[in-house]
């Protein structure tokens, strides 16, 4: 695992509000909000694992979806990371936001 300090910007879509309350929580608990539903995070790869974590607890995976994009490294195996449903095919990676 790497322990390089990292950047992500994190985007979620729930549908239900206690849900999305929670979420916004965990994820205000871990950085900084950039919009309603976006997020900018600094953190080490095993605390994003931590996150990831928690996050598949709180959402209804057929529901609502979150994405977690690296922004420091362009190159990593899995640059654009989504949990939940993921109902579009818009979004090609790398994409650049």
């Amino acid at each position: 695992m790497n322990n390089l300090m990292q950047r992500y910007i994190i985007a979620y879509d729930i549908k239900d509000d206690s849900r999305r309350i929670r979420v916004s929580k965990l994820l205000q608990s871990y950085g900084n909000r950039l919009q309603y539903s976006v997020f900018l995070m600094e953190m080490r790869e095993v605390r994003l694992v931590r996150m990831e974590e928690r996050l598949h607890t709180l959402i209804n995976g057929a529901e609502d979806s979150v994405v977690i994009a690296r922004l420091d490294d362009a190159k990593a195996s899995e640059p654009i990371v989504f949990i939940g449903s993921r109902n579009y095919e818009d979004v090609r990676v790398p994409t650049v936001i």
